[in-house]
């Protein structure tokens, strides 16, 4: 629904799914309208694209969700 229940709630969300190592995943979920002000972090740069990785990520996008899990013992991340 698009009721809001606090005030200046987010409408629309802005979601990156970075692939980054065989073992590292990193979910960035921001406003898509409005840039807000985001601490600092330092991010490792990675240079060569992975091919394999130990997890798997579904996407489901009513009600939107993301589950992740390892491939190796099939436990929830």
């Amino acid at each position: 629904s698009d009721t809001a229940y606090m005030p200046h709630d987010i409408t629309s969300l802005t979601v990156d799914l970075i692939y980054e190592t065989e073992q590292r995943f990193r979910i960035r979920i921001y406003d898509s309208i409005y840039r807000r002000y985001e601490v600092p972090l330092k991010v490792p740069v990675i240079e060569k694209k992975v091919n394999t990785t130990d997890y798997e990520v579904k996407i489901t996008e009513k009600p939107f969700s993301i589950l992740v899990t390892r491939k190796s013992t099939g436990v929830i991340l």
